[in-house]
């Protein structure tokens, strides 16, 4: 786990200080935006040299991250996140390997890549949410 802050400015500590709610302690330090407190990359892959083959299931994910900072009445926005699986197969053929096809399949979970207003003690709000969708591809290439 990752935990990284940074001093605020007195400009902006002040601005949220204003800001500040019932109950809400306000400290001169926040987040560091853009960092994540953990990222998880894995794979699992089989290669066959002799028969050409190639193929694996890659997965990606990082956690919350500032993404927006807030200033005054305005709230950080914060990326929720997105689990990135994906598979790729590619089989070798012909003379000495030199021609091959590949096929890979993007965001196979058909995850949301989405972002929150977040804000002491009242619920997350959609800032962005947007859906990539699943995408295929499927090539061919020849080594001369």
């Amino acid at each position: 786990m990752v935990k990284s802050q940074i001093q605020m400015t007195q400009m902006e500590y002040n601005a949220r200080k204003e800001y500040e709610r019932e109950g809400q302690t306000i400290s001169d330090t926040r987040d560091m935006a853009g960092q994540s407190p953990y990222v998880i990359n894995a794979g699992l892959s089989y290669m066959n040299q002799k028969s050409g083959l190639n193929a694996g299931f890659f997965y990606n994910v990082k956690g919350p991250t500032l993404y927006i900072v807030g200033v005054g009445l305005y709230p950080d926005v914060y990326s929720e996140p997105f689990h990135s699986l994906n598979f790729s197969f590619n089989k070798s053929f012909g003379k000495d390997g030199r021609t091959s096809v590949d096929f890979k399949v993007a965001n196979l979970l058909n995850d949301r890549v989405e972002n929150f207003y977040r804000s002491y003690n009242a619920q997350d709000q959609i800032f962005d949410s947007i859906n990539p969708g699943r995408s295929f591809s499927l090539g061919i290439s020849h080594n001369f």
